[in-house]
């Protein structure tokens, strides 16, 4: 009798999680604004603003786009737009909504950039080169020139005039310009078009220090990456040992190295990595001969 009871208990939980489920897909699920964010035509943040919606506001989650990172909502006035996945909080699973395609949005044959992580804009196609911006995770935009047949850096507008922007740029400026332009590295976006329809921008005698990708090392131990070529500058990351990273860089010591990891840069002590000293002293030198502190 106990086992029929919980057999049927199970039943009537599965039931009315079914009926839930059902509700749910039927009208949407129910959400609430995490942060005051923009509406977009789109799910990209390519797209045009068409609204916003204020912090603790309620809404419907009504639809996808089928990598799950965008989230298309009904506002209670009846407005529809795209929100990125961080800007709400539900309970319910994405996958009671549907799927929505809007990749062909009569771009045509335009280039663009998503950022994989935090994606530094140059202001020149090197590595040594001033970072007048900055993308964020999920990021897009138009690349409008490359640097040179093999397309290692992409010049990109970036626009940021949007009242919730996602791009900070280091200059810790309280008003964004309306677009940040510069440089890229390739290796550090995702790439949607053809890259040879892109016009080679010649930047003046700016040298490219970008090493081949190609060129990759392990770490040997956890390596605390910093912002400055010291001991006692910021860590930006801890990269765990084995990872796999791309050296861009080394002082005129060679007692330090600047990597790329998952879209962030920085300095690391040689020591923590696989590489060979003619492999080290092939990198560009990014900082000139200075006292540093030792790496231990």
């Amino acid at each position: 009798m106990r086992r029929l009871i919980l057999l049927l208990s199970c039943f009537l939980l599965m039931g009315a999680a079914s009926i839930a489920a059902a509700q749910a897909t039927a009208e949407g699920i129910p959400a609430q604004a995490y942060q005051t964010t923009n509406l977009r035509s789109g799910p990209e943040t390519r797209f045009d603003i068409t609204g916003q919606i204020a912090a603790d506001e309620e809404v419907t989650i009504i639809g996808r786009d089928p990598l799950g990172r965008w989230l298309l909502i009904l506002t209670e006035e009846g407005v529809t737009g795209w929100v990125p996945l961080y800007a709400l909080i539900y309970e319910d699973d994405l996958e009671l909504v549907a799927a929505i395609d809007q990749s062909a949005d009569g771009s045509g044959d335009a280039v663009w950039i998503t950022a994989y992580g935090r994606v530094n804009i140059r202001s020149a196609p090197d590595i040594a080169a001033e970072v007048v911006g900055q993308l964020d995770i999920g990021d897009t935009a138009p690349a409008v020139a490359r640097c040179c047949p093999t397309s290692d850096w992409l010049y990109v507008v970036f626009e940021t005039s949007d009242p919730v922007s996602e791009a900070t740029p280091e200059a810790g400026a309280n008003a964004l310009p309306d677009a940040v332009e510069g440089w890229v590295a390739y290796f550090t976006v995702n790439i949607t078009g053809d890259l040879t329809t892109l016009p080679i921008l010649t930047a003046g005698d700016v040298v490219d220090t970008l090493v081949e990708p190609s060129t990759l090392i392990e770490t040997r131990f956890n390596a605390r990456i910093r912002t400055e070529p010291t001991l006692d500058s910021p860590i930006v990351i801890v990269i765990p040992f084995g990872a796999t990273v791309q050296p861009l860089g080394r002082t005129a010591t060679s007692d330090w190295v600047y990597v790329a990891y998952n879209g962030l840069e920085g300095w690391g002590s040689a020591p923590l990595f696989n590489i060979s000293g003619s492999a080290l002293n092939a990198l560009p030198i990014l900082v000139a001969a200075e006292t540093t502190q030792e790496a231990r």
